[in-house]
């Protein structure tokens, strides 16, 4: 069934100031931000060419082609290209820390939870009264290493509820969501990549 991390390791303590914390995360944010806002110069633009008015006797500026910059709506002079990096560099230790700290976090809060595959409902109202026990309202990523059991099966139609494998997880995960659901077969694999052999199994 689903039983608390605690019962089966015991995670060593580690602590992150609030000031690394939101630095790391931002640079998280910003490695997986991609440019999307782009400017368009006056060629890129689809006005027409003709000038717009003539060039002497209406009392006006002059003006040319509607794409001028000095135009509005017209092309920019010195656009923003679309190639901009937002990646920002993190201290490897640094990040071993966040990771760390987070993990015993989560930890000591009680929000990783184990699951037996081989004794789980194979059914998506049992399953989802099951998970419910986990949380009601939050968002609860599971983590396992095959997209074929039961878990990953029946749990598709349960809202905030989001699968991934062993392979993918991401140390974003450990921000966006507040409650693990890691299976039995890929738990110790799990935190020995993260902790680096550092568990206590009980």
């Amino acid at each position: 069934m689903i039983y608390n991390l605690s019962y089966f390791v015991t995670l060593p303590y580690y602590n992150l100031n609030s000031v690394t914390y939101l630095q790391v995360v931002n640079c998280l944010f910003s490695n997986i931000r991609k440019p999307l806002s782009v400017q368009k110069n006056r060629g890129a633009l689809s006005y027409s060419n003709k000038k717009l008015s003539k060039q002497k006797g209406t009392g006006c500026a002059r003006h040319g082609s509607r794409s001028s910059p000095t135009m509005r709506g017209g092309g920019r002079a010195f656009p923003g290209s679309s190639l901009r990096n937002y990646n920002k560099k993190i201290n490897k230790r640094v990040l071993s820390l966040f990771v760390k700290s987070m993990l015993y976090k989560k930890f000591n809060y009680g929000n990783i939870y184990i699951y037996n595959n081989s004794l789980l409902p194979n059914s998506t109202r049992l399953l989802s009264s099951l998970l419910s026990l986990v949380s009601l309202h939050d968002k609860v990523l599971v983590i396992n290493n095959n997209n074929n059991d039961i878990m990953s099966r029946y749990s598709k139609n349960i809202p905030n509820i989001y699968i991934i494998g062993f392979l993918n997880f991401s140390y974003l995960d450990l921000v966006n969501f507040n409650f693990f659901l890691i299976s039995k077969d890929c738990y110790l694999r799990f935190l020995s990549v993260h902790l680096r052999n550092e568990v206590y199994i009980i």
